[in-house]
């Protein structure tokens, strides 16, 4: 069941969400092509690195295209300034909880077993 937003803010509207909306998850922005009236960004996952033919360089990053998205200028300007507003608003949360995942990284490395090499014992990274 689709279900409404009813926004009466500054501007009044209701936005209405279907049930099946696609959503789409993504890495960065590859390109993006701003004019007048409307903007066209394209956004990309990255895949696993390929090594290059010649050797010259170990690994190239691989990107794919995902989304090639078409939106009016003024709202895409709109878009950024209210992320911006958000992300500083928000700045310190953001940093708290950037810490508390890195230190739960951490500490589940600390505990992770690898056995590199079948053939040899495992290594353990807690350290004694």
């Amino acid at each position: 069941m689709a279900s409404i937003i009813k926004v009466r803010d500054q501007l009044i509207f209701d936005l209405t969400i279907p049930e099946n909306l696609p959503e789409i998850g993504v890495d960065g922005v590859s390109q993006g092509y701003m004019g007048f009236p409307i903007s066209k960004v394209v956004f990309h996952v990255v895949t696993p690195p390929v090594p290059s033919q010649d050797g010259s360089n170990p690994t190239v990053e691989q990107r794919k295209a995902v989304v090639s998205l078409s939106i009016n200028t003024l709202a895409l300007l709109q878009f950024c300034q209210a992320t911006l507003a958000n992300l500083a608003g928000n700045a310190e949360q953001i940093a708290t909880a950037s810490e508390q995942f890195g230190a739960q990284i951490r500490q589940a490395l600390a505990a992770t077993t690898v056995v590199a090499d079948p053939s040899k014992k495992p290594v353990s990274s807690t350290k004694n």
